[in-house]
C-alpha cells in the first residue's frame, strides 16, 4: 500500500501514504504526508471508503476537524 495517494471525498488530495503503524492493542494508523505535514489517518471502516491498487489510491471520508489537527 505505501506510495498510493489517499483522497478524502470532500477536500481531495491528502498526500502519500508513507508507513503504517501496527498496535496490537488498537486499529492500525495510516501515515500520509501532505507537503511537509504528517496525518494520522485511523485504518477503520468508518474512514476508508476504497482501496484501489491498481489505479494507486485510497478513498477515505475523515469526519471534520480530524485533518486540521495536523495542518498548520
Amino acid at each position: 500500500l505505501f506510495g498510493l495517494q489517499v483522497n478524502d471525498t470532500e477536500k481531495g488530495n491528502l498526500g502519500e501514504l508513507v508507513d503504517v503503524l501496527e498496535n496490537e492493542n488498537s486499529h492500525a494508523t495510516l501515515v500520509v504526508m501532505q507537503n511537509e505535514n504528517e496525518v494520522l489517518i485511523p485504518f477503520v471502516d468508518e474512514f476508508i471508503n476504497e482501496i484501489n491498487e491498481d489505479e494507486k489510491f485510497i478513498s477515505v471520508s475523515l469526519p471534520d476537524g480530524l485533518l486540521e489537527l495536523f495542518i498548520n
